[in-house]
């Protein structure tokens, strides 16, 4: 699953929807991501990042 965010800084209340979608579908639930506008990839947790767009066009 993924989500976009606009803001450059990321936490973990963004995650909240991925969270409860992987709660309602955990056993098919294989990862989550929050795309952001941000420089580095950010573990948030067991199979959530937060990854910056531009590492879709590296």
């Amino acid at each position: 699953m993924v989500e976009v965010k606009k803001t450059v800084s990321v936490n973990a209340r963004d995650f909240n929807g991925i969270r409860a979608f992987a709660g309602l579908n955990e056993k098919h639930f294989s990862g989550g991501a929050v795309l952001y506008p941000g420089q580095e990839v950010v573990p948030f947790g067991n199979k959530l990042r937060a990854v910056p767009f531009y590492v879709l066009w590296q």
